[in-house]
């Protein structure tokens, strides 16, 4: 993975996948879910060619699943369009309380695709139980966060 400045959805910079140095890229965090809380995952992807092997966003248990299969979002990249950013996001209530890698790109390395404004927000933390916007009033008002925009929900 590397800084890219050539191909950006906003700031300087977005992240660039290298399937030359990586045989399996994955850019991961680990966060500590709340049971009972709603979240909120966005990412924008901007994939140059068709894609070879398509990846995957989601959010996938520190100890696995027994089924194999991330336990939230699992939103393929295999219907992106092509030279063009990607607006992907997924909304769940965390069934329990428990580590968990945020996994906003995971694939076998064969495509270069490039990534920006990568969020994972507790929306019950941020508004309140009960006061969570929707998926889709986000999805239509939440673009990306600068550091210095305020986002209002009303």
């Amino acid at each position: 993975m590397e800084k890219v400045t050539d191909i950006k959805h906003s700031g300087k910079y977005s992240i660039k996948n290298n399937p030359l140095k990586d045989n399996t890229v994955k850019y991961t965090s680990t966060f500590d879910l709340v049971q009972e809380h709603i979240y909120y995952a966005i990412e924008f992807v901007y994939a140059s060619n068709q894609l070879v092997n398509p990846g995957q966003f989601d959010m996938y248990p520190l100890g696995g699943v027994p089924s194999g299969k991330p336990e939230y979002g699992n939103i393929n990249f295999d219907s992106l369009k092509i030279q063009e950013w990607n607006k992907l996001s997924f909304y769940f209530k965390a069934k329990d309380s428990y580590s968990y890698w945020f996994r906003p790109f995971y694939t076998y390395a064969q495509d270069i695709i490039y990534f920006d404004d990568i969020m994972l927000i507790d929306l019950t933390e941020a508004f309140e139980n009960g006061n969570e916007p929707t998926k889709e009033y986000l999805d239509k008002y939440l673009n990306y966060f600068d550091g210095t925009y305020t986002f209002i929900y009303k």
